[in-house]
């Protein structure tokens, strides 16, 4: 019997499934989905905070200056379009998706 099946070469490993951890899949990609969503929010935190202090540091911003400020429109839409891209990211791609 031939076999119609075609494998991969051998420089490109075959994806292998998910090892599933919890009693359902479902669970699994929920725990997923917070573990990126912990991750992506310590990068976020940790960047911001040793950006703000770098910039109270050599005079450009009072400390706590950036909790007031909201910026323009075109910065709001800019922080909306990552908004939309961070739930992508997190929510559809580990929720939704195999």
């Amino acid at each position: 019997m031939i076999s119609t099946e075609t494998s991969k070469p051998a420089s490109q490993p075959q994806r292998q499934p998910r090892p599933v951890y919890l009693e359902d899949p479902s669970l699994d990609k929920l725990a997923r989905a917070v573990i990126e969503l912990t991750a992506q929010l310590y990068i976020s935190r940790d960047r911001e905070r040793a950006l703000e202090r770098l910039l109270v540091d050599k005079g450009i911003l009072q400390p706590g200056e950036l909790d007031y400020y909201k910026g323009d429109t075109a910065l709001q839409a800019q922080l909306e379009k990552e908004r939309e891209a961070l739930i992508e990211a997190v929510i559809t791609r580990n929720l939704f998706e195999d």
